[in-house]
């Protein structure tokens, strides 16, 4: 391992686990994401919920247990809901079988916490809850009875730093920066309706390529998290290297052709609900910086 090498690797060793999980496991990601078509291809991205009179959701996956299980689980926040009282998180390690969870609340949990964490509760259940927002999925519902910041191991596996650069390679990130250049140069080649363009806006929600700055996209962006959507394809989290001051998230839905994706088509992009304050104590992290300065891994 040549010395540039190893001085990459300490200046990334903790994107991964910061928030919204930086892409330690992208290409397992992409893996389970094209693994079988999606069934639903009902065309309804997050922006579309107001309309939920069009969507049919299935919660039939709901249940709770007759008792509690306690846990003691680990994993990255990748949201925040209940005013920072409640979280989503992904597993540390990975677990193939929950891999994420929702945990919840209490006023003594109102801490905002970033980054890694390790929860203490009780498994009541599962949760269809932000399944067509934030999970992709149903989710274990933990009732947190302690949940702290974890301090993140110095050491990171070379093959981590290099699932967090293959994220790049990921046909979908790829067609994302496709279609916005098209948007910049007029074309809107890369999204097959204006849905994605047009603004739309309530009182927690702004979505669309017109409610933004073009400045925006006319910057590289680093990759956060890629996760399936329920709605067929993949949502990606973003930030732009040069007006870092927002988190996005961008839907590439895809067709399939012989169980292979061959079609990709930009579908929504919004702004995710974080406060500003949060968003500038993730970009001011000495490791998101690195990510930002990277010239060679953003797209």
């Amino acid at each position: 391992m040549t010395g540039d090498t190893t001085k990459n690797i300490k200046n990334f060793k903790d994107i991964i686990p910061q928030l919204l999980a930086v892409v330690f496991v992208a290409s397992m990601i992409y893996v389970v994401a094209i693994k079988k078509p999606a069934e639903n291809n009902l065309y309804a991205g997050v922006g579309a919920l107001e309309s939920a009179s069009v969507l049919d959701f299935d919660c039939s996956c709901e249940k709770t247990f007759d008792e509690p299980i306690d846990i003691n689980w680990s994993g990255n926040v990748i949201s925040h809901m209940v005013s920072g009282e409640a979280y989503g998180i992904r597993k540390v390690p990975p677990d193939q079988e929950n891999p994420l969870f929702y945990a919840c609340c209490g006023d003594s949990n109102h801490q905002w916490l970033s980054g890694q964490v390790r929860v203490e509760g009780k498994w009541t259940g599962i949760t269809c809850g932000y399944k067509n927002s934030i999970f992709g999925r149903c989710v274990p519902e933990v009732d947190i009875e302690k949940i702290e910041a974890v301090e993140v191991s110095e050491d990171l596996d070379f093959q981590d730093i290099q699932s967090y650069y293959n994220a790049y390679q990921a046909p979908s990130v790829v067609h994302l920066r496709k279609a916005l250049n098209g948007y910049l140069s007029g074309t809107n080649e890369g999204m097959d309706s204006e849905f994605v363009i047009k603004k739309r806006e309530s009182e927690s929600y702004l979505a669309g390529l017109d409610s933004f700055d073009k400045a925006y996209y006319k910057s590289k962006f680093i990759v956060l998290d890629i996760t399936r959507n329920d709605y067929g394809g993949e949502l990606i989290t973003i930030i732009f290297r040069d007006k870092p001051d927002k988190i996005f998230r961008a839907w590439v839905y895809f067709y399939w052709n012989a169980g292979t994706p061959d079609y990709y088509d930009f579908r929504d992009f919004w702004q995710m609900s974080v406060p500003d304050d949060f968003v500038a104590e993730l970009v001011a992290q000495p490791q998101i910086k690195a990510a930002l300065q990277d010239e060679e891994h953003s797209i």
